[in-house]
C-alpha cells in the first residue's frame, strides 16, 4: 500500500472516555423537542447588565435558567431506579463539556456545576472560567492531581484494559442514580455555537441523562411580534427527554416554561 498520500497518527487517549460513552447500551426511549426561541430581548438584557459592570455570559444565563426551570419541574431531572421507582433530586447538577488544552491540542472536559439552581449567573460563569483557565500540563493534572503517581498508574491501567470492560465498568458505576449524580450530574448540557450562515440543531445521539439540552445555531429570522413581522435573533435548541421518566404533557409544560423564561429574559445576577 502506498503510504505517501496519507498518514496515521495516534488518537489522543484522553478522548477514550468520550468514545466509550458512545458505546453505552441506552435503553431509554427518547422524546426530542426542536425549539426556536426568540432571544432578541434576552441578549439585549445581557448587554444592559454588562454596561452596568455585571460580568455575565450568554451560556451562563442559559444554564441558570435551565437549572431554575428544572428545579421548578423536578420530575424532568429525575432518574429511573429499577424500572419501578424514580429518584427525584432536590437540586440540579448540570454537566457541561468545556475545552481544555493539553499537549498543543484540545480535549473535552466534563464540568459539573453543582446545585446550579442555587447559584447566580456570575457564580456559574466564574466556575466555568476557573475550569477553563486551570493549567493542564499532563493527564494526571485532571485525574487525581493531588496524587500524580497513583493517577498515572490508574490511567495506564484504565487505558490498557479492553474497551468492552471499560464501558461495562462505566455503565455499572452510573446504574445507581445517586452514584450517577456524583459522577455525571443530573442534567446534560452542550453548546456547539454554530455561527455565520449555518442554521441547525444539535442531536446528542447517546446520553445517560433523563434531560439533555443542546444549543445549536443563532440566526436572524422573520418572527411575528405583536402581529408584525420583524427580523429577530432566534436560538435553535434541542431538548431530549427520557420517555421512561417523563410523559408528553409534563415535557411540554417544561418546554413552555423554559422558552418563556428565556424570551422574557429572567436573568438572576444576585
Amino acid at each position: 500500500m502506498d503510504k505517501k498520500h496519507f498518514q496515521i497518527v495516534a488518537n489522543p487517549r484522553i478522548r477514550m472516555p468520550t468514545i466509550d460513552a458512545g458505546k453505552f447500551r441506552n435503553n431509554s426511549t427518547h422524546m426530542i423537542g426542536l425549539l426556536e426561541i426568540d432571544i432578541t430581548d434576552f441578549r439585549e438584557k445581557i448587554w444592559v447588565l454588562r454596561r452596568q459592570n455585571t460580568s455575565i455570559s450568554f451560556t451562563g444565563c442559559i444554564i441558570k435558567i435551565i437549572a431554575d426551570c428544572v428545579a421548578a419541574n423536578k420530575q424532568v431531572g429525575a432518574a429511573l431506579l429499577n424500572d419501578r421507582k424514580l429518584v427525584i433530586f432536590d437540586d440540579v447538577d448540570i454537566s457541561i463539556s468545556i475545552e481544555r488544552q493539553l499537549n498543543n491540542g484540545y480535549f473535552p472536559y466534563p464540568l459539573i456545576i453543582r446545585c446550579a439552581n442555587t447559584k447566580t449567573v456570575p457564580e456559574i460563569d466564574r466556575e466555568i472560567k476557573n475550569a477553563v483557565d486551570k493549567p493542564v500540563e499532563k493527564e494526571t493534572d485532571i485525574f487525581m492531581p493531588e496524587k500524580p503517581m497513583l493517577g498515572k498508574l490508574f490511567l495506564n491501567l484504565f487505558y490498557g484494559i479492553p474497551s468492552k470492560i471499560r464501558v461495562f465498568a462505566m455503565e455499572s458505576m452510573i446504574k445507581n442514580p445517586v452514584r450517577a449524580r456524583q459522577l455525571i450530574g443530573t442534567v446534560g448540557f452542550a453548546t456547539v455555537n454554530l455561527g455565520g450562515r449555518l442554521s441547525g440543531w444539535v442531536f446528542p445521539d447517546k446520553n445517560p441523562y433523563s434531560l439533555y439540552i443542546a444549543l445549536g445555531s443563532v440566526t436572524k429570522k422573520p418572527v411575528v411580534v405583536k402581529n408584525e413581522v420583524r427580523i429577530r435573533e432566534v436560538l435553535n435548541m434541542t431538548v431530549i427527554f427520557d420517555h421512561n421518566v417523563i410523559d408528553g404533557t409534563p415535557a411540554r409544560s417544561f418546554m413552555n416554561t423554559l422558552v418563556n423564561s428565556i424570551e422574557k429574559g429572567e436573568i438572576k445576577v444576585s
